[in-house]
Order: C-alpha cells, then sequence, then structure tokens
C-alpha cells in the first residue's frame, strides 16, 4: 500500500470527524500561550522559563476539547 495515500485517507477521516462534531457545537481547544487554568487545563510539569510569565501554558500534550 502507498503511505501516501493511507496518510490521505486518515487526513480525510479526521476532516469529516472533526465537521461533524462542529455540528453539535464541540470545539478543540488550544491553550499553548494563554495563562493556565486549572477549571480547563491539567498540568503534567512546570518549567521555568525567560521567555513567558509565570503559568503560562507552554507545551500541549493532548489536546482537550470543549461541549
Amino acid at each position: 500500500a502507498d503511505i501516501s495515500k493511507l496518510r490521505e485517507g486518515t487526513e480525510l477521516t479526521l476532516k469529516m470527524l472533526a465537521a461533524a462534531v462542529a455540528k453539535f457545537g464541540v470545539s478543540e481547544i488550544n491553550p499553548h500561550g494563554e495563562k493556565f487554568n486549572p477549571e480547563w487545563h491539567e498540568a503534567m510539569a512546570m518549567q521555568p522559563s525567560s521567555e513567558a510569565e509565570p503559568n503560562t501554558v507552554m507545551q500541549v500534550i493532548q489536546k482537550g476539547y470543549r461541549l
């Protein structure tokens, strides 16, 4: 099997799934760069940074969704 065709099919399936759940008001959450909110986010680790304010989401390990 051609890997590019498999990838294309997988991407198309993901787009169709995203469109289907969007009809019901489900949206993806991407908090990268936002202030950490314990009601919406789950902290995996903390790291010091001179580039970001304290309690800023610096990396997203697993996407979240809002209903």
